[in-house]
């Protein structure tokens, strides 16, 4: 995701975000919730920082519980941020 625009003084903002889902279960345990399967390396940026970055407010961040699926061994979970 990628947001950007300009502040009230003219100087731009630009604020990149790698969205988290969770990796897939198998057959010895469940998925790892809330992490970047296909890009390695990376890592959420905290919401603080994209506060501070950009006049954006998070206003909730957390758990997409369910949202791996169900089963023996389900998916890791994805996050929300509204």
């Amino acid at each position: 995701m990628a947001l950007s625009g300009r502040r009230a003084d003219g100087s731009a903002w630009v604020v990149t975000e790698i969205l988290s889902g969770g990796s897939g279960g198998s057959a010895t345990g469940d998925g790892v919730h809330g992490v970047s399967t296909d890009i390695s390396n990376t890592m959420n940026m905290p919401a603080e920082a994209m506060e501070t970055d950009a006049p954006v407010r998070v206003h909730r961040l957390g758990i997409r519980r369910g949202s791996g699926g169900a089963g023996l061994h389900p998916g890791g979970c994805g996050i929300e941020r509204e």
